[in-house]
């Protein structure tokens, strides 16, 4: 287990960066696809995380499980301005 931060370190960044206050536990081959594989994901609300892989899938991580979703609403949560959590509605396949 390792502690991740939801919002990644910058090097030349301002202090208190990392903490208590703003990390929580990851599996550690979860937190080395986020940090070194390409794999992007984002704390949206508490204990619910949104991934999105280099493959270009999408995933949403909760207290339910893990189940995909759509690419593009990952990437619209993971790329939310910081202090908004977005909870896309599910779509609909009308075909």
């Amino acid at each position: 287990m390792d502690y991740d931060h939801p919002t990644p370190y910058t090097a030349r960044g301002p202090p208190g960066q990392t903490g208590t206050h703003n990390s929580g536990p990851l599996g550690r081959r979860h937190h080395r696809w986020k940090t070194h594989a390409g794999d992007h994901a984002r704390q949206s609300g508490q204990g619910r995380y949104a991934w999105l892989t280099p493959h270009g899938l999408g995933y949403l991580v909760d207290h339910t499980g893990t189940r995909p979703i759509p690419a593009h609403h990952a990437r619209m949560i993971i790329d939310a301005p910081p202090g908004l959590d977005l909870y896309p509605g599910t779509e609909i396949d009308w075909r």
